[in-house]
């Protein structure tokens, strides 16, 4: 996403076993969970557009609704991972009808992209206004099926509306790459395909799956978001040095000798943390929090630029230099995320402060 500049990608098939909203480094990620394993969907956005989530609903294990706060409208956002032709059509139909209700309560005025894999080719030729004559290959039922969803609710298909070779166009492979096809798709309401700058593949992003990565380019105006205080925390790394650990533990007893004893535990408890913190505050002062993944060495990035290289490489000795590198990319970001939170946790045991401990008084009658 950093080097290709995005600020919001949907995933399918996240796989993960619990509903999740957390951040790493600079970037949001929120995720269904996947109940038998093989679905869950997500959306992984950069703090600029995570700041401004304002409402989300992990629906289901193949659907997931994330609102934005963009301006002169809210953005609605709707991530699905439609089953494979192995399933029935039942499913199919109670998945349609579930995306259709989440539609419902997005209003009018918003902004309304929808996207994922559909597992259906709506293929080549012009239907109106909702595809357009770039698309690839020949329609199925399961394609005649999104073409009348999307007709129904004013959606357009982005990726057959821009003219690019067929290599910019095809989203999945079948294994063994004997046929390509275009089964992913980006759908926004036409009322607003105007905001549509390009739509495309990118088939050399290396990425470590059987689908291309489906890339849309829009233009939305975006208000700054007001100023707030900076994430901070007290620099403990002063602590590290004997004569500030010992002048910090002095000024903390000082503190809490001067200070009359609460009458319960909570008031005890919160005559030690005002104390705690002033003295925190006077003597350590803050430092803003490093939010990087400082795990990732020069070296792995060095071997995640090299197997790029092999990412299309259609000869036998290509694929084998791409699977070479990506084990040993796969051992080394193992090996090097553990010493990192060895040492995090080294850290923090170096920064643990010990506390005076006041008992309060007690009387008995």
């Amino acid at each position: 996403m950093d080097r290709l500049k995005l600020d919001i990608v949907g995933i399918s098939e996240v796989r993960w076993q619990e509903e999740q909203d957390f951040w790493s480094g600079d970037y949001r990620i929120i995720n269904t969970k996947s109940n038998r394993g093989n679905a869950g969907v997500g959306l992984i956005m950069n703090k600029k557009i995570g700041q401004r989530v304002s409402y989300y609903d992990q629906h289901s294990e193949r659907i997931i609704v994330v609102k934005i706060d963009t301006k002169p409208m809210p953005t609605t956002i709707v991530q699905v991972y439609v089953p494979t032709s192995s399933a029935d059509d039942e499913e199919i139909q109670r998945m349609y009808e579930e995306i259709e209700e989440l539609m419902q309560y997005v209003k009018g005025d918003e902004n309304l992209i929808v996207m994922g894999d559909w597992n259906a080719v709506v293929g080549q030729g012009r239907k109106r206004n909702t595809v357009g004559e770039f698309g690839l290959g020949q329609r199925n039922e399961r394609g005649c099926r999104l073409v009348v969803f999307c007709t129904g609710h004013n959606l357009v298909h982005a990726n057959t509306w821009f003219k690019h070779h067929k290599r910019r166009l095809y989203t999945w492979t079948r294994p063994g790459d004997t046929v390509r096809y275009q089964i992913d798709f980006i759908m926004i309401r036409q009322r607003f395909r105007n905001q549509e700058l390009d739509c495309k593949t990118l088939p050399g992003a290396d990425m470590d799956s059987d689908h291309n990565l489906l890339v849309i380019k829009c233009h939305l105006k975006l208000n700054k978001l007001k100023k707030g205080k900076n994430a901070k925390r007290w620099d403990l790394d002063k602590l590290k040095e004997k004569s500030v650990r010992d002048s910090y533990k002095e000024h903390v007893a000082q503190g809490l000798n001067e200070k009359a004893e609460g009458n319960t535990i909570e008031e005890e408890w919160r005559v030690v943390k005002n104390e705690v913190s002033r003295a925190a505050e006077e003597m350590l002062g803050r430092k803003k929090i490093s939010t990087k993944n400082q795990w990732i060495t020069q070296e792995i990035l060095d071997l995640i630029d090299e197997r790029r290289k092999y990412k299309n490489d259609r000869n036998e000795e290509g694929r084998k230099e791409y699977r070479r590198l990506k084990n040993q990319v796969d051992r080394k970001c193992k090996v090097a995320k553990e010493e990192w939170l060895k040492e995090k946790c080294k850290d923090e045991q170096q920064h643990t402060v010990e506390m005076v401990q006041r008992s309060p008084t007690t009387s008995t009658g």
